[in-house]
Formats: structure tokens, sequence, C-alpha cells
């Protein structure tokens, strides 16, 4: 029996993934294949590095594995070929999700075939998934798998679905679903909140809009330093949806102008009238039932071309907006602003009024509030002030006078020629009107929307503005921008979001300050009078932890024949790390000492005894168990490199230290990976 204590995390990871294709748009660049016979598959590629970028961040948050346990589930990543893909396909068959993996192999691994009764191709193996079960597939599916390996991209992991088609499939299921719905009860409280019937009409549209969807893929890719997400959504032909997903515009105004905020978005012109009216077909009823009237924010959207670019910022005295949109020539010559406009917004706050009555009784209902108006170099200027709705924050925060003070932010706008400008003063909108004059007409080049934020900036503005906020004075450290795109073009509609790498290792780092500083702030008293770089800090975070999951594994071995019976001790270690697999680790620890008592001299089964009591928090068993396992073999690293693993989840640091470095001495890669990226943080 080998290397079988295999982290729950890797399925709860695969299920996030599901679930992400289920609730997302795909990404072409993804590597959209030929016709699939199956209704999702997913694609592993750039294993290693991926793994590796995994466990680089793993040594700065402490509290998860410093080794991934898709590597302890592969028995290593050594034998696999690095120049094709893992690929899983799934089928759903009377409701039920039908899973085949293929893992193309350059060297065959008789552990891992055993364990998971693994079929044999010429240089892959065929496994159901999840594992354990006897894999039945055809010539046709398993002849996809393997041309959907061939395949290479440059993206990490990505998933297609057919979402139409698996719609048929689950039609029975989904009505019944529908009319269960029925059956729930209403909220009877007095707050807005959706009648069951209404939650159903928002689901049948949905479901209508989702049918109309040929294609949904999900991509991640881990490169340049940076972690990318792609996502796109493939409209199936003559569909409404396909219509939408179609770009109108040829040329731009904007392109020169460049707003330097904590946020900052741009759009290029399409048609936004169109999209609203479909908007209102699927959800217009919903939006109905909560009081919004949401036909006159169609008819509003139409006297904009959709082009538009600005930013939001956040200070001491509030938020700070400003934005330039461009109006069709019919809304110039209305008087925009004051015949349609302003009318609107006040239309608006109407509907608005009774949502806010009922949700926050005794709180001021209005959203927009007129303030005076001025000329600014020849042009009417009119002001507003707007508030941040409470529905999105807590009654006593918005109920703080500083807070609500913070809430509000000034609008000034005025129009020149076909432009609306907006501001958050005067002085801001008189350099909009000079940089106005600088526009000029050229070809539209570019995303259809794009969209950037100063991560760090906006987080610690932000936070100032939340009373209470346990941050112990402390801002999160400078770093990048998050950027995202998102395009519609040739029935698809496509969407890509970036973060560097090194971001989302200070986040983690910050983060687990802040949720110990959430209690006492006493970290940040504890090292006032250091001069601690970032990765002291993080090493300073992993040395206090109080758990810290554990990545077990175990050599490749004497591993089991197939075709152990119940009288075998192999059967019921087996048994017992296919529990542990699916994180049931009480069980396995039965079927552990089942196999035990059969074979009281097997070290190995100890070994795997005193992980699970490791995951179930019984230190005390947990080191009984492996110390036993080292009297019956005592040169055996893994044994050591898990004991040490197991100090590390109970704060046994010294004792840990000791067993990490024995383990790499006696050659387990393992402890060594974690000794260098332990000596790197410290250096």
């Amino acid at each position: 029996m080998k290397k079988m204590q295999i982290q729950r995390k890797f399925f709860a990871i695969l299920l996030a993934l599901i679930t992400g294709i289920f609730l997302h748009s795909s990404f072409s660049a993804a590597g959209a294949t030929q016709e699939s016979p199956f209704d999702l598959i997913i694609k592993i590629d750039q294993l290693e590095k991926t793994l590796d970028i995994i466990d680089d961040l793993a040594i700065v948050d402490s509290s998860r594995p410093l080794t991934t346990p898709l590597r302890g589930m592969l028995y290593g990543t050594e034998w696999i070929d690095p120049d094709r893909r893992i690929v899983i396909g799934i089928e759903m068959k009377n409701s039920q999700p039908i899973g085949t993996a293929l893992i193309p192999f350059r060297q065959a691994n008789v552990d891992f075939q055993t364990t998971f009764q693994a079929s044999v191709g010429p240089d892959y193996y065929i496994l159901s998934f999840p594992p354990g079960q006897e894999v039945n597939i055809s010539g046709e599916l398993e002849a996809a798998l393997n041309a959907a390996s061939k395949a290479r991209t440059a993206i990490s992991i990505s998933g297609e679905l057919r979402v139409s088609e698996l719609l048929k499939k689950e039609e029975g299921k989904i009505q019944e679903a529908l009319k269960n719905l029925e059956d729930m009860p209403s909220d009877d409280s007095g707050k807005f909140a959706p009648k069951p019937q209404e939650i159903k009409c928002l689901l049948l549209n949905l479901l209508d809009t989702a049918r109309q969807v040929e294609l949904l893929t999900l991509g991640l890719d881990f490169n340049k330093g940076k972690i990318t997400s792609f996502i796109e959504a493939k409209a199936g032909k003559e569909t409404r949806l396909a219509e939408l997903f179609t770009e109108h515009s040829k040329t731009m105004r904007l392109g020169n102008y460049r707003p330097q905020h904590q946020i900052n978005f741009r759009s290029r012109g399409y048609d936004i009238g169109t999209a609203a009216e479909f908007i209102n077909i699927f959800f217009g009823d919903f939006y109905n039932s909560m009081g919004i009237d949401f036909a006159s924010l169609i008819e509003i959207s139409k006297s904009f071309t959709g082009e538009m670019v600005g930013g939001m910022s956040i200070n001491k005295t509030g938020a700070e907006f400003e934005m330039i949109s461009v109006l069709k020539e019919t809304s110039v010559e209305n008087d925009f602003l004051e015949t349609l406009y302003l009318p609107w917004l006040e239309k608006y706050n109407q509907s608005m009024a009774p949502i806010m009555e009922k949700q926050f009784p005794g709180q001021s209902a209005k959203l927009y509030e007129r303030t005076d108006d001025s000329m600014v170099a020849g042009h009417k200027v009119v002001g507003l002030i707007t508030k941040v709705p409470p529905l999105f924050l807590e009654n006593n925060m918005y109920s703080n006078p500083d807070s609500a003070r913070r809430m509000k932010y000034e609008m000034r706008m005025t129009i020149v020629g076909n432009l609306l400008l907006v501001a958050p003063d005067d002085k801001r909108i008189n350099e909009l009107i000079r940089v106005s004059k600088t526009f000029k007409e050229n070809p539209a080049e570019g995303s259809l929307i794009s969209f950037d934020i100063d991560i760090a900036d906006h987080f610690n503005s932000a936070m100032k503005m939340l009373p209470g906020f346990p941050s112990c004075g402390k801002p999160l450290p400078k770093m990048g921008r998050i950027t995202a795109r998102f395009d519609l073009t040739d029935g698809r509609a496509v969407s890509e979001s970036s973060i560097m790498i090194d971001d989302i290792k200070k986040i983690i780092c910050y983060f687990k300050e802040l949720s110990a500083s959430a209690k006492t702030c006493s970290l940040e008293k504890e090292t006032e009078n250091k001069k601690t770089t970032y990765k002291e800090n993080a090493v300073e975070i992993v040395q206090k932890t109080k758990k810290e999951p554990a990545e077990w594994g175990v050599t490749n071995r004497d591993a089991p024949e197939p075709g152990a019976t119940k009288e075998d001790a192999a059967y019921w270690s087996n048994k017992g790390s296919l529990c542990a697999v699916y994180g049931n680790d009480k069980a396995a620890i039965q079927y552990f000492k089942k196999a035990i008592e059969l074979e009281p001299q097997k070290s190995e089964a100890y070994y795997l005894l005193g992980v699970s009591y490791g995951e179930i928090g019984n230190f005390e068993n947990a080191i009984s168990s492996i110390n036993k396992a080292l009297e019956l073999k005592s040169g055996e690293a893994l044994y050591y490199y898990g004991r040490g693993r197991i100090y590390l989840l109970f704060s046994e640091k010294d004792k840990a230290m000791e067993d990490l470095k024995l383990a790499a001495r006696l050659g387990n890669r393992d402890a060594q990976t974690y000794l260098n990226k332990y000596e790197a943080c410290l250096q």
C-alpha cells in the first residue's frame, strides 16, 4: 500500500472548478476543442508549473499544506508525461455524473494503477472519477480523452461545458426542482424579500438564457508571474444571445483620456439600449417585483452610445467619482440633463424609496439630492449628492455620523457638445471641459470594456470608512493592480482578469495577521520595535499558527497486488486510504486498525493510521502510531517527514524541524522542499 493519504482539498478544487464553469462564461483562448462526447471536460496542463506556484503560495499561508495534495494523489509527478494534459470527462446519465480521467505517462507507475484500479493504455492510464471504482468506458470516449490529452494549449487549467445539451438531459429534474420551489414559505417579516414565485420566475428566465449558450469554458493560467482567469460564452446560432454578442462600434472618441483613480473603467461604443432590453426580457419581472421600474432604465440607456471612461477613488473626505460619457446627438438636442436625466433620477429615487423604508425603517430613503447649480467655462453645471444605499451597509455602520458622511459623494455634471461630464467638484469639471475639446474620432481599438483597480490603495481607503474594522492601523502593503477586460464578438462573450502572484502572497500574509489582530491586536504590539521584512512576517505567521493541515506522502515500494481479499491487510489498507481520499479519516482509522490486526509488523499501516489521527486532531495517537512505524522501519525518511508535519500541526516547532531535517538527509524530497522554502523566507 503506497501514498494514499490524499487530501480532500484536491477534490474541493475540482468541485469549485466545475461549479465555476456552471456559473461563468468561457474563454476561447483556453482551447475550445472539437465536438466532445462529454457534457463537461476538464484539462490540466503544465502540471509541474502549476503545482510549484501553489507550493510557493502555501509557504506564505500557513493554514494550507506546504506541498500540494495532488502530488500525493498521483504518487509524485515525475512519471507523468509533461508534454500532454491530464483530462477528466464527465457525462450525465440519469442525473448522475459519470466521470473518467486520462493520465498520460512516460513510464508506468504500478502503485498508481493498483490503488485507483486504473486500466492501461499504450501510454496512459484510464480511471473512474471519483477514483476507486471499476473503469467502464467505450472506445469512442477513450479516443476522445486521448485526443484532448494530446491537444496542447498554453492554459494551465481549463474546463468546457456543453450547456444547452446538458439542460436538455436534465429537463425533468429541473422542472421537478422548480415545482418544489413553489412550496417554499414566504418571508412575512415586512422587509424586502422575493417570494418563491418571483424566484421561480427569475430562474425560468435564467434557464431560458442558459439554453441559448452552446459552450461554456473557464480557464486559469499561471504564467508571467500572474494568475489569469479566462471566461467565455459561445451562443448558439440564430439565438437572441448570439445577436447580443456582436460588436457594433467601429470608431471611438475617448481613447486618449487616461483617468488616474483607484478604480478606472472604460468602454467602447455598443448598443447599450439593446443590451438593456435583453436584460429586461429575462429579468424585468424580477426587477418589477422589487419595485424597480426597469423600463425607465431602458429608456435612459438609449440616450447613450455606450462609450464612456472614468474612475473612482476614496479619500479622507469620502468618495470621488468622475466620468465622461458619449451621448447620441438626439439626446443633446433635447437638453438631456434637465429634461431626461434628472427627472429619471428623481423617478428612480421614488421607486427605490419603498424598498429602503422596508429594509431600514427610519432611514432616509433618498439616494440623490440636488445641490446648487453653477457656471463653469460658459457651461451650466448641475449638482447632486449621492448616497451609498444603506442596503449595502450594516445598520449600525450607516447610522454612525462620520461613516454616513463618508458614504456620500458629490457629483457635478455638465454637457459639452455630445459629452456628459461628471466630476466631484467644479475645479475638476473645468479640467474635463478642457480635456474634452482635445478628443478626436479614431478607429476603435482595445477591449470593449476594461477595468483596473489599485488593490492596496483602494482597500486601505475603504477600510478607513468602516468603523471597527480590525486592521490595528496597519495598511495593506503596496502592490499592483487587478485588471479585467470584456469583449463581445462573433457570437461570443469573452472576459479575462489578472492579478500578480506576488500580490496574492501579500494579501494572504495581510489577512493572516488581520485574523490574529481581530481578537487582541497583539501582533502589531509584538512587532512594534522590530524592523521586519514582508518575508519575515510570513515566517512569523507560520511559526505562530495553531493549525496547519499537513500533506502526507508514502514511498512507491511494495504496492499491494490486485485482487486482495478481506483476509489480506492490503485490502483494508486500500479501503482506509480511499476513505482518507474523501476526508473520512474516522472511518479510515478503523480500516487501518483492521490491517494492523491482520499484519502487526507492517510499518506502513501504522504510519497511515498516524496520518489519519493527525487529520482529526488526535495528537497523542498520531505520534504514537508513527513512532511504532519507526520502530518497525527506523530508516524510513517518509515517516520522519510525516511526524515532523504532525509536530508542525500542533506547534511543536523544534521537534518538527529535527524530523524534517532528518527526513531531508535521508532523501525525502518533500521535507527538503519545505526546508528550502523556510530558509528562503528567513533571508
